[in-house]
């Protein structure tokens, strides 16, 4: 439902005057919509929900991917949230092109669903920060923000599925319970591991590792 929500609030914002009055981000957002667009004729081909996932693992094509272009795809598809909450994106990479071994639509989700969360559950000028620590066995990322963080009673459940931790300050925000199950799921059919834990300076911090063949 995340490309629908992205060209819904694409077009509303293009729908405000004075943004169409501006060329250049009357182009941003018709690139987010078409993007988006794109990427979910993609899902739907797929036909991609949780349960089919489960029980397909052919659903999963993995092929070599420059994540660093693949997150730069996924940011863009979220600047306009970004801009009207005052919040930002910053990704530290060891190196300019850092290339794995992924299905990079399923890939694209998790990142999605992170960066999702980060800004519905943070409040105004989040800061989230990515990093990419390639090492020889795996491909590390790590993806913080400065938000609420999850109540340590319900941090090992959140990979469940339709888990949804308990929040009165939140209480208006909407979702299924599915995007970290989707997540864990999409890691361990790349062979790879998600954990998340908080930070003692506010917020929390889901490390990803993906193997290198």
């Amino acid at each position: 439902k995340t490309p629908v929500s992205t060209v819904k609030v694409a077009i509303e914002a293009l729908q405000d005057p004075k943004r169409r009055s501006n060329p250049e981000k009357t182009s941003e957002y018709l690139g987010i919509a078409s993007l988006e667009i794109t990427r979910l004729e993609k899902l739907i081909e797929k036909v991609l929900d949780t349960s089919t996932l489960e029980g397909r693992k052919d659903l999963i094509q993995p092929h070599l991917v420059d994540i660093n272009l693949l997150i730069q795809e996924v940011i863009q598809s979220f600047q306009h949230r970004l801009d009207i909450s005052n919040s930002s994106i910053t990704v530290l990479s060891e190196n300019k092109q850092i290339t794995a071994l992924v299905d990079k639509l399923h890939v694209q989700g998790v990142f999605i669903n992170l960066i999702d969360n980060s800004i519905k559950y943070g409040k105004e000028n989040t800061s989230i920060h990515i990093e990419l620590i390639p090492t020889d066995n795996w491909l590390i990322i790590r993806v913080a923000d400065d938000g609420p963080g999850i109540p340590e009673e319900y941090i090992t459940k959140v990979f469940e599925k339709f888990f949804r931790a308990p929040n009165l300050d939140v209480h208006n925000v909407k979702g299924s319970g599915l995007g970290l199950s989707y997540a864990s799921l999409v890691m361990h059919q790349h062979f790879g591991t998600i954990e998340v834990k908080n930070r003692k300076e506010g917020g929390c911090i889901f490390t990803l590792k993906f193997p290198v063949s």
